[in-house]
């Protein structure tokens, strides 16, 4: 399974686009995870957390795995690439 979002809702940073493409995607702020919830519930979900929770994407049939910020590409890969560089690590 894949995933297409869009982190723009899930930031409130000012500055460059590449000073909150940074902050989209390295920044460890307390208090936040991630959730998937089905379309049918996502009503009711965020009737639970009101204005805190924010959709960011869906899940998608492929592997495809793509993030953006403002409809901007930040990745565009597909999860076994993910799984192949998370296994192997960094090369010295």
């Amino acid at each position: 399974l894949g995933l297409s979002a869009d982190l723009t809702g899930a930031l409130a940073v000012a500055g460059d686009f590449e000073d909150r493409a940074a902050a989209a995607l390295f920044s460890e702020s307390q208090s936040r995870f991630v959730a998937s919830v089905q379309p049918s519930n996502r009503q009711r979900f965020e009737a639970l957390f009101g204005s805190r929770a924010v959709g960011l994407g869906e899940g998608r049939a492929d592997v495809r795995f793509e993030l953006a910020l403002d409809g901007r590409p930040l990745v565009r890969t597909d999860v076994p690439e993910l799984l192949r560089r998370w296994s192997t690590g960094l090369e010295a």
